[in-house]
């Protein structure tokens, strides 16, 4: 039987770490190999990881308790003031912002952002899970965070 390559690579540990034959299915005449080198290792690991922090992210973003984070943290928000413009940052995911005058800035979900018009007074209080929109023509809107994360 003809040898495949020296045998000397047998012992040569620099990157070889192992080396894998198997007999194919058929006549028995062709060997399948796979020689398993370090960067393939560090690669394969590396890939590994990558997938598995992607798809535990994936569960979280997709889970209740992600939303819920989200709204205890809107519910400890506080800020008040008329709006003077309203834009979408597209240097940070094209986020909805609400621009008061005096030039403070917050950022605010897509839903609730539709509802709100320039020229509308704005009040969120600390410990509250919605936002009252005070319009010119007298009408307020009660926006809740609680409608917008069911």
């Amino acid at each position: 039987m003809k040898k495949l390559w020296p045998v000397d690579r047998w012992h040569n540990v620099n990157f070889r770490i192992d080396v894998f034959w198997r007999r194919l299915p058929g006549d028995g005449q062709f060997f399948y190999f796979y020689i398993m080198t370090k960067s393939n290792i560090i690669k394969g690991a590396v890939f590994l990881c990558v997938f598995t922090g992607l798809i535990y992210w994936g569960n979280y973003l997709g889970s209740r308790e992600f939303y819920k984070n989200i709204l205890e943290q809107r519910k400890e928000e506080a800020y008040s003031g008329v709006v003077q413009e309203k834009y979408v940052d597209s240097s940070e995911h094209c986020t909805p912002v609400l621009k008061f005058e005096g030039g403070d800035t917050t950022y605010i979900e897509n839903e609730l952002w539709d509802q709100i018009k320039e020229g509308d007074s704005v009040v969120k209080i600390n410990g509250e899970y919605y936002i009252s929109v005070y319009r010119k023509s007298g009408e307020i809107l009660k926006l809740s965070y609680i409608d917008y994360f069911d």
